[in-house]
């Protein structure tokens, strides 16, 4: 696996750490990072927390169209969470073949 993937972690690590989104962001970088020596074995609790992490963008997402657009990171971190988690698993599809 290419090290630099890594680097993706630090995105949930550093936002559960400052308190964006809290510990729940911390605890699924922190799980990302102990899959990587054997990330492509590890399908179902990676697509699992990738899951997660969709379904938390798919209800921000919602949540913006009530009361008012949240500031500018969080509709990236948005954006990240629906878009970037399917392109992660099937990534991870691809690093199994």
């Amino acid at each position: 696996m290419d090290k630099r993937w890594a680097l993706l972690g630090t995105i949930p690590v550093l936002t559960g750490i400052i308190g964006m989104f809290g510990l729940v962001w911390l605890g699924l970088g922190l799980a990302l990072y102990l899959l990587i020596p054997t990330i492509e074995k590890q399908t179902l609790l990676f697509r699992v927390l990738w899951g997660m992490i969709f379904l938390g963008g798919i209800g921000r997402l919602a949540s913006m169209f009530f009361p008012a657009p949240p500031p500018l990171p969080f509709i990236g971190f948005t954006a990240l969470e629906i878009i970037g988690a399917p392109f992660f698993i099937w990534w991870q599809a691809r690093l199994r073949k």
